[in-house]
């Protein structure tokens, strides 16, 4: 008896899955994924990271306990929850300037740190869980699901934020427009540096809507991935011009003066 052709089972499969996805039962099931989609960003806008932890503990508890179907899926889900116990057992340490800085000594290699501070199981567990979430959208779900996980891995970027902030105040390091100077990110050291604004430092930010803020986004990278790296260099292009317009009376001087040092 000839095999039957794996092409016609799969057309068979998905008639189904779409005859399923009209139904009563189907309907009923996106809604309620609406639902969570809509809590899930509603925790995000309120800057709470606790509720964040909390919202995304509930999530992964429910999941253990009603969706496992391997043992893959189970042992990644308790290795999820233990990172996660980690992680919000920290938050009580890092607002603890004398506490957290015990923390900032025990990391005190640069493969430890990231812009300037520890990189500690907390920052951990939200880049790792993160690319756990973004693996699984990668994976065979229907639009519904993605985008509940769109929210959750959203969530866990704002969360890191969140958490970096509590860890500068920890360790004292200053707002990032505080008395005149600029952050700026030193790609060599893989930290951060103050670079005086009167050396024509100057604050570019990417300029989200409203809606784009809602969704987390915050930085360049977000900016890339939602517009393209068009977008970026539409916001930057302008702010270099200037900055080369300013520092060029600067560099003619010091022209002049390498010239007369010569001659």
């Amino acid at each position: 008896m000839a095999a039957e052709p794996i092409d016609e089972l799969l057309i068979l499969e998905l008639a189904t899955m779409r005859e399923h996805g009209r139904s009563k039962t189907g309907r009923s099931v996106r809604l309620s994924r609406r639902y969570i989609e809509k809590r899930l960003t509603s925790v995000r806008q309120s800057g709470d990271l606790e509720g964040i932890l909390d919202t995304e503990k509930a999530i992964l508890e429910h999941d253990l306990q009603h969706h496992v179907n391997s043992r893959a899926m189970r042992t990644n889900l308790e290795a999820s929850l233990a990172e996660h116990a980690v992680a919000t057992g920290l938050l009580e340490t890092v607002r603890d300037p004398g506490a957290y800085r015990q923390v900032d000594a025990a990391h005190r290699l640069p493969r430890n740190r990231i812009d300037g501070v520890p990189r500690d199981e907390a920052r951990q567990f939200f880049r790792s869980h993160a690319a756990r979430l973004l693996n699984q959208d990668k994976s065979r779900l229907d639009e519904s699901e993605k985008r509940v996980l769109d929210q959750r891995r959203l969530n866990m970027r704002h969360a890191e934020k969140l958490y970096a902030a509590l860890q500068e105040r920890a360790l004292g390091i200053e707002p990032d427009r505080d008395r005149g100077w600029v952050w700026v990110r030193d790609g060599r050291r893989g930290g951060r540096r103050r670079a005086p604004a009167q050396l024509g430092g100057k604050v570019v930010e990417p300029g989200f809507t409203d809606a784009e803020r809602a969704k987390g986004m915050t930085d360049f990278n977000d900016l890339a991935r939602a517009r393209g790296v068009e977008a970026v260099r539409a916001v930057l292009a302008p702010a270099l011009a200037g900055a080369r317009k300013r520092a060029a009376p600067a560099r003619a001087a010091e022209d002049e003066r390498g010239l007369a040092m010569a001659g």
